[in-house]
């Protein structure tokens, strides 16, 4: 009898992975619906949505390896974790060292980079958990878990690999396999796959969500071993070197022995700098869109208005909320200004200009009513303040926002000549014409240094009205650029 009801039980394999594929489909047109129009950081999962259809999967099917799958189903940041029955397979949040979850991990990695596709779900958010990493500031952290996904194969070289570094508030879906076409499905949704810039038949591509967000990798979400609660204020001060060298931790873990590219913007492009000169022989081409070698001075003021106005929020009790709580309002807050950075006057003017809001439906942030009619732009921010709140957590953006200010690729070295020099790498420096928060002047300075100390660096700017968000925005320029 346990002979037939194993086989029973492999036969309704299919169509339960059949029905599971079925749901996907249709949360996928639900998350489709909801997103927004105008930032391509779309991966915003509501917290009612995540839990019930994570709950509707898990009831669905039976099989580990779906229950396992985590990319479309991850709940927002500030949820309770999962159950210690179920962590193994459904938490990216836990730092679990259990030896049962330990080996899952390890048989799941071993599928995708060999090549062999899960069986259950295309594009799984997979984790790594390494020990201990020593920080830039001083001190270490550990155990460190690393949210990723892979798409395509990694040579028996191990060189054939390119890094995806995300922006701030990003995650690891850059690309979506079953909807590559879909603007709104990843958030560099139309630069990889077959035949793009970042060619899945030729690359290995990699996105790991950072060190200190709250997407599955370790940050102040996550739960302190020593202490069984949320790390909260006290995770460390971490740095994009310490982002870089946990990067480095996975690619080692992976099989990685050299990039063909890394490439990102933003903070992203902190990372690929960062990458280029912490690591010149393990780069190929660094990629650096929309970012410099430090912050200017504005641009640090702009980034402690957004952290004030989170930690002025009441109900932000010092970093120790609880989870689904917190402070919404100074996060909304805190966003709002944000994208005023992210965006031009040029591109605000022809989008909105002086047009009343014909939709109300969002309140603002401090739940008062508008002194007469509402502004479009003013219902826009409102909604980005709103969206954000569900789906990220307000300490991790101060951690990640506070490492974007206090970067500074010559930290450690004798100046910023002797950083640059350690580039051996090709290096392509993107900048965009409006962008407000990392001028396109200061990105080709920055190229035009490398190049005086011998480096192999090229300068292109992308010519929009769309500010900083450009790059996440002008897909034929971008696919131009990165084809050169």
């Amino acid at each position: 009898m346990r002979v037939q009801g194993d086989h029973h039980r492999r036969s309704l394999q299919p169509v339960i992975l059949s029905a599971a594929k079925d749901l996907r489909s249709t949360q996928r047109e639900i998350l489709r619906c909801a997103q927004d129009d105008s930032r391509a950081e779309v991966n915003a999962y509501g917290a009612t949505t995540g839990v019930a259809l994570r709950k509707m999967l898990l009831t669905l099917t039976k099989v580990d390896t779906v229950r396992y799958q985590q990319n479309r189903v991850v709940p927002r940041c500030s949820l309770p974790l999962a159950p210690d029955r179920e962590r193994v397979f459904l938490s990216p949040f836990s730092g679990y060292k259990e030896r049962k979850g330990e080996s899952m991990v390890a048989q799941i990695e071993q599928r995708r980079v060999s090549g062999r596709p899960s069986s259950a779900t295309t594009d799984p958010v997979l984790t790594y958990t390494f020990d201990v990493l020593p920080l830039q500031r001083g001190g270490q952290l550990g155990p460190v878990t690393l949210a990723y996904e892979t798409w395509g194969t990694l040579n028996a070289e191990g060189d054939n690999a390119v890094l995806i570094t995300h922006a701030l508030t990003g995650n690891t879906h850059a690309h979506d396999a079953e909807y590559p076409d879909d603007l709104k499905a990843a958030w560099w949704n139309p630069l990889i796959g077959p035949g793009r810039p970042f060619d899945t038949s030729r690359y290995f591509v990699i996105c790991s969500n950072v060190l200190g967000s709250c997407y599955g990798s370790t940050g102040p979400p996550s739960i302190d071993p020593q202490t069984g609660r949320r790390y909260g204020m006290n995770f460390p001060v971490i740095t994009i070197r310490d982002i870089v060298n946990a990067q480095r931790r996975l690619l080692k873990h992976l099989g990685v022995r050299q990039l063909a590219m890394v490439a990102g913007g933003s903070i992203g492009g902190q990372q690929a700098l960062e990458w280029a000169v912490s690591y010149p022989e393990l780069v190929r081409k660094a990629v650096v869109v929309a970012a410099t070698a430090a912050l200017t001075a504005q641009a640090l003021a702009f980034s402690e208005v957004e952290r004030q106005a989170i930690m002025a929020d009441p109900q932000w009790q010092n970093g120790n909320y609880a989870p689904g709580e917190g402070p919404r309002a100074g996060l909304a807050i805190a966003r709002m200004l944000a994208m005023i950075t992210y965006q031009s006057e040029e591109g605000m003017e022809k989008r909105f200009g002086r047009r009343f809001a014909g939709y109300q439906g969002t309140p603002a942030p401090s739940g008062v009513g508008t002194l007469g009619e509402r502004f479009d732009v003013e219902s826009y921010l409102y909604y980005q303040g709103e969206s954000l709140v569900k789906r990220f957590d307000a300490n991790s953006y101060l951690y990640l926002s506070r490492a974007m200010d206090l970067y500074d690729v010559s930290e450690g070295y004798v100046s910023l000549e002797a950083a640059l020099r350690r580039i051996c790498s090709k290096a392509l420096f993107i900048g965009i014409r409006s962008d407000f928060l990392f001028p396109a002047a200061r990105v080709r300075e920055l190229a035009e240094q490398v190049r005086a100390v011998g480096g192999d660096a090229s300068y292109v700017e992308l010519d929009s009205p769309h500010g900083h968000d450009a790059f996440l925005k002008e897909w034929q320029q971008m696919t131009n650029t990165l084809s050169l």
